[in-house]
């Protein structure tokens, strides 16, 4: 099963309430598909990769409310496992530099594997 396949099974009856809506493609995209200053809250677990945060969170700051928040999954800069190197701390760091936002959570993970939970300050 896939993830989608998962998700569409697990939330059924919510999607069919009109409650959830499932959207396949690239994080930056699905999120462009709505207003801006549309959401209070997105949780982000996508690439990992520097550009791909950076465009994540290009597209986040325009759908999210000021006030709202950004949490961002695997707040680390190695992967041990995957023996990989990670993007979300500079570009998540950035986006605290040159903005007002502010972290309001660091959520530990046994591994490091952290997320970090950033209020939008527009």
């Amino acid at each position: 099963m896939t993830h989608e396949e998962f998700y569409r099974n697990r939330f059924k009856e919510e999607i069919a309430a009109g409650k959830m809506d499932v959207r396949s493609g690239f994080s930056w995209d699905c999120l462009n598909q709505f207003d801006d200053d549309y959401f209070d809250y997105i949780y982000i677990d996508a690439g990992h990769d520097y550009e791909s945060v950076k465009k994540d969170i290009e597209v986040c700051l325009k759908k999210t409310k000021s006030g709202g928040f950004l949490q961002f999954n695997d707040y680390t800069v190695f992967d041990p496992f995957g023996m990989g190197f990670y993007g979300i701390v500079p570009a998540v760091n950035e986006l605290l530099n040159h903005t007002k936002s502010e972290v309001c959570y660091y959520c530990l993970q046994q591994f490091g594997f952290c997320d970090i939970i950033i209020k939008i300050n527009k």
